[in-house]
């Protein structure tokens, strides 16, 4: 099946800001067997949204708004006057609008009035993340599917409204299984998959690089017999299984916080070179992490590593800061004090100078072992602390899954 793409936003087209939305729907359409056929950037006036609708002809066309309630008002209303119809306000938008600021414990803004408001007749996509809210309309036999620019709530609308309502109408028969990888680019993971990539059971393996990250979206219909794609699914852990931190569409910090609870340990983490953004991703990712996470030190200076994380002064003057030894240390000195079951810590240099590589050295250790990896890496300065940063938590990962059941080839 395939559906087209309008994208109404005068940002966009200025640049001033970058598309996430589109390449959200995309993937997880294509999870689904729907594709696009196209996709357009337009002015948000009423001329060129009418335009544009004139020349789609898809059955299903998503109309991605902006980020803003007043600039959606006037999307929402070129819309109505083109199928048709008038303003009204909507029960279910009002309701949802309501419980997002009271969920908040927010006092409701005055621009929230325009989320209200729908085209009469047309369907509310509830938004339960945002003030922002969607909805679905017919325009004749084409359905027009209205989300805001919203990436923080666009996987809640396409899980609870969008896709049901799509299998609902026109009967998509798919199932997908979805795994994260880290530290193997895309080509090689292609060439190690082979002709698990063109097989008999017309079974789909998508790739999505993102850095260091591989999402592999595998989809197959639903009909196919479980023997077979467990067998598929047995030679793709066989040949990727080292690589795969996640069996599902989760991030390395979400992945993280969920191996903490189910092992029930609490960590600590001494940063250097990361300068905090492990500490910063894991709390902005995951509510709740503050009942596992103990502690989070920035030891930039040698004092710092000296006085809080007691390295010794020898150990500094011998190896430098940036060592093998110095980052066991930091280790060592955060499990005697902090009090935390699994600790990380990283020190190295972020960027190439006065002669030295971009490469870091990560400690992940609980009482029984402290293991010291040591990573070079290539980028900008905030590229090698991004890069950095998600290197110490797949390490973590496989520290905590270390002595986990679920470690094994149906669950990695």
């Amino acid at each position: 099946m395939k559906v087209s793409c309008l994208c109404i936003s005068n940002d966009l087209l200025l640049g001033k800001r970058q598309d996430n939305i589109t390449a959200i729907l995309a993937k997880k359409l294509l999870e689904n067997g729907i594709t696009f056929s196209r996709v357009y950037t337009i002015h948000n006036n009423p001329e060129s949204i009418r335009e544009a609708l004139s020349q789609l002809q898809d059955k299903i066309i998503f109309i991605i708004g902006d980020n803003n309630s007043v600039k959606n008002a006037h999307i929402k209303k070129a819309i109505a006057e083109i199928c048709g119809v008038d303003m009204a306000e909507s029960n279910i938008a009002n309701l949802a609008v309501k419980n997002y600021f009271k969920k908040m414990n927010l006092p409701i803004t005055y621009d929230s009035e325009n989320e209200v408001f729908l085209p009469r007749n047309s369907r509310c996509l509830v938004n339960q993340n945002s003030v922002l809210q969607g909805f679905a309309i017919y325009k004749g036999e084409q359905l027009l599917i209205f989300i805001p620019d919203d990436v923080y709530s666009i996987y809640s609308y396409l899980d609870t409204s969008v896709l049901p309502m799509l299998f609902d109408k026109f009967n998509v028969f798919y199932e997908n299984i979805t795994l994260k990888t880290f530290g193997i680019c895309e080509r090689d993971i292609l060439s190690l998959l082979g002709d698990l990539l063109k097989n008999k059971y017309k079974i789909n393996v998508t790739t999505y690089p993102n850095g260091l990250e591989t999402t592999i979206v595998i989809r197959y219909n639903k009909g196919l017999d479980q023997s077979i794609i467990s067998d598929f699914m047995q030679k793709i852990y066989a040949k990727l299984a080292k690589f795969i931190y996640a069996t599902e569409d989760m991030s390395l910090f979400a992945t993280v916080f969920n191996l903490l609870k189910l092992n029930k340990k609490k960590i600590a983490i001494a940063e250097s070179i990361t300068g905090g953004t492990i500490v910063s991703s894991l709390i902005q990712e995951n509510a709740g992490i503050s009942e596992y996470l103990i502690e989070g030190i920035v030891a930039y200076s040698n004092n710092s590593k000296t006085n809080r994380l007691k390295v010794g002064e020898n150990i500094l003057n011998t190896y430098t800061a940036v060592s093998v030894e110095v980052a066991y240390e930091m280790a060592a000195g955060l499990l005697e004090t902090s009090g935390a079951d699994i600790v990380v810590t990283t020190t190295g240099y972020a960027s190439k100078d006065e002669g030295h590589d971009a490469y870091a050295y990560i400690a992940v250790g609980d009482m029984d072992g402290i293991h010291v990896y040591k990573n070079v890496f290539s980028g900008s300065r905030e590229e090698v602390i991004d890069s950095v940063t998600k290197t110490s938590m797949f390490y973590l990962i496989k520290k905590l899954k270390q002595n986990d059941l679920l470690f094994n080839h149906t669950m990695v």
